[in-house]
Formats: C-alpha cells, structure tokens, sequence
C-alpha cells in the first residue's frame, strides 16, 4: 500500500486507514462522502483498474442511447443533496424549465451533466491519487496485535495491510437468459450493453421489461426494425427504479422490520424491471404497433433453434408459452449478474470466513459491514448491489450515499 500520513489532521484520529475495493461510481460517491464527514482523501486508498471511476456506467449508456439518467435532481454523485442537478441544469442554461420539472419529479439529469460533476469531483478528491490500479482478489482478517485486514492482488502477492475495508465492487457481470448461453457465439445474438446495431427491415427480439429493453425498442423501431418485445411478466411503469417509498426514512425502517424470508421476497419483487413513464416513448410504441412494426409478448424463452439449415442464420424463439418468434437478432437486456457469490472475491472471502447469505444475497447488517469480519475497532463494510439486504436501493446513486454516510461514523470512532 503507499504510504500516506495516518493521522486525520481534521479529527486527530491516529492510525486511520481506509481501503476502497473497487474503483467505479460506488467508490467516487463513497469517497465524497467519506472526505465531506472530515476523512483526508490522503488516507484512503482505492484499488481498481478503470481508467475513469465512470468509464463502465458511460459505456453501458452510450451502448444503448442513454442520453439522460432515470434519476432525479437529488440523485447524483456530490456527497450533499443540494444544490441538485436541476439548479445546476438550469444555471449553465439559464432556463428555469430544469428547475419546473423537478418540482413534478419529471427531472432527469442529462448524462453530460453527470459526466462533469463526475470529472469535477475526482480532480477536486485527488481521486487517481488515492489509487492503485491493481485488482484485488483476496481479502483475510489478521487478528494481530493491531488487527487488520490483509490484501492481495491476482497473483496472490501481499499490497498492503488495512484497518477498515469497504467493498465497492459493482457488478459481477452482465446476466443472460440460460436458454441463450448455448448460442453465445451467434453473430445475431447480443448484449444490450455491449452496443447493439439495428438494421431496417430486421426482425429484431428484445429481451427484457426494463429501462434498458425500453431504449432497445425505440432504438430499433427508429431505425426501421421489426420489433419484438419479450418479457416475462407483465410491463410496468415506475418513474424510479424502486417505489419512491423505498426511498425514505418510512420505506427504509418498514423494510428493515422484515424478517429475513419477507425481506427475501421484497428484493425478489422489486428486481424485476420497470419503465419510466415518457410521452416520447408511449408515442412512437403506439404509432409502432398500428403500423404493425412493433409488438410485445409476455412469455419465458425455453429454447433456441436456427430457423433454416445455416447456424448463423435467423433464429426461431421458443417460448414456455407455446408461441414460436423467428427473428434475424436477438438483445438481451436482461441487466447484470449481482448473485453474492458470482463474485470472485465475495467467494474468496466466503470461503474463508463463513458469510452469511440468503438466497443469493450477502447479509449485509443494517449498519453496512459484514457481521464476521467487522470488529469494533476495524470494519468491513459494503457499499452498491452488493449491499441489497440492508437497503434496497443499495445499488442506486443515493442507496451508495446513504451507506457512505452511515459507514462514516464508524471509520471515524
């Protein structure tokens, strides 16, 4: 690890020093918040291997035409709420419409705009500063007299040693159908996030009900595809991605009153994609389907098979239903893999010290650490998807926000 003062010259704390595993949007946040709470940037130590803390989240919507975020004006990086990204909207453009649509919570910050607070912020944090451009691959507990947590890289070499840890690992990956893993090598099959191309005339698939799938099809019926859409249950409308009541302080205390098998539900239900309400959106799907250009169909994929004699050819879907699709592409905008223990580090570590798991969610404590590696004097703590158990909305910009904020305390005692 390199080597930085250990005293907090705001607090006076001596031998203060934190680790960040990960190096994308949770760790900017985290690091804002921590630096706003009275932490120097100085000892704190980020470790990932991104060029830009938001090089994954600008690809994932550059890959799909996302030009504005689904958040709202309060939903952005800076560790305090206000001014939110609608003031801010309405400054550089010296409009008050930004400031309108927020009061109706029809406010959602352009990508640019959080692209910049994004830049403004990792320069003003000292952010590449504070990094090793390293992957972590290993974390152990070392109960010495100082106890501390112990990191190694890839290849199984010591970096350094911490006394607090914060996980703030992202995704584990992008999650595809299991009916679509044995057709992974069709040049007509894709990811939503890895750019797909649409063609007119092209009889084009989208699977998924959520924003991503949302953007798919206006995509593709602008460019004159043939547009299926394939769902599972049926399409909702949801401004956010969670109820807004999950959100609150009255949301977050009911949900925390759960008992481990309801709260197991409440994360299965509100995993399923939703749709923000758009009237450019609800128009082009309605001119769409009377010119027979677009359809949807709720239904599972069972299984693929190629419509003619060439494997590289178009496809026909076979769905649980009964129903048969032939399509020329398939998307898949089925979102990410956020299982616990599909991440190798997470296994690395449950391997070791016996996490806690409920279906394929880490029981995170409400407080954000991890109950068998955390001790009073040293935590373990998780921020983003991994952190569902304890909130929700853990993978959100304010869910990361509101765990920073209560990690703070704790690597400040």
């Amino acid at each position: 690890m390199v080597n930085r003062p250990m005293v907090n010259q705001k607090t006076g704390v001596n031998g203060l020093q934190v680790a960040i595993v990960g190096d994308g949007v949770g760790s900017l946040i985290t690091l804002a918040v921590l630096a706003h709470a009275g932490l120097i940037p100085e000892v704190v130590t980020v470790y990932g291997d991104s060029p830009h803390p938001l090089a994954y989240l600008e690809r994932c919507a550059v890959a799909l035409g996302q030009d504005r975020m689904r958040s709202e004006s309060n939903g952005h990086l800076a560790p305090v709420d206000i001014p939110g990204m609608a003031w801010v909207d309405a400054c550089n453009h010296r409009s008050p419409w930004p400031l309108l649509a927020s009061l109706c919570d029809r406010y959602n910050p352009p990508l640019g705009l959080l692209l910049a607070q994004a830049d403004a912020l990792t320069t003003r944090l000292g952010f590449h500063e504070c990094k090793v451009p390293v992957r972590i691959a290993q974390i152990l507990r070392a109960d010495t007299a100082e106890p501390s947590f112990m990191l190694y890289d890839c290849a199984g070499q010591l970096l350094g040693a911490a006394r607090h840890v914060i996980l703030a690992l992202g995704h584990a990956g992008l999650a595809w159908p299991e009916a679509v893993r044995p057709w992974w090598s069709h040049p007509g099959i894709v990811h939503a996030y890895d750019a797909p191309t649409f063609q007119a005339g092209e009889r084009v698939a989208v699977i998924g009900s959520g924003m991503a799938a949302a953007h798919l099809w206006s995509r593709g019926l602008a460019k004159g595809a043939q547009v299926t859409a394939l769902h599972r249950r049926p399409l909702r409308c949801q401004q956010l991605n969670a109820p807004r009541s999950a959100f609150s302080a009255v949301g977050i205390d009911a949900y925390r009153r759960l008992p481990p098998a309801e709260r197991l539900a409440t994360l299965g239900e509100m995993g399923h994609g939703t749709i923000p309400w758009r009237l450019s959106w609800q128009r082009q799907w309605r001119d769409a389907r009377r010119r027979g250009q677009f359809r949807s169909i709720q239904g599972e994929l069972a299984t693929i098979e190629p419509a003619r004699q060439e494997l590289d050819g178009p496809l026909v879907l076979h769905l649980h239903t009964g129903e048969s699709v032939e399509v020329d592409a398939l998307v898949c905008a089925t979102g990410f893999v956020t299982a616990a223990l599909t991440y190798p580090l997470i296994a690395q570590i449950a391997s070791t010290h016996c996490l806690p798991t409920a279906g394929s969610f880490l029981m995170v404590a409400d407080d954000f650490t991890l109950p068998p590696l955390s001790r009073d004097t040293n935590i373990l703590g998780v921020v983003g998807a991994l952190a569902r158990w304890a909130l929700p909305v853990a993978d959100t910009f304010a869910g990361i926000k509101y765990a920073a904020r209560r990690l703070a305390p704790q690597l400040l005692s």
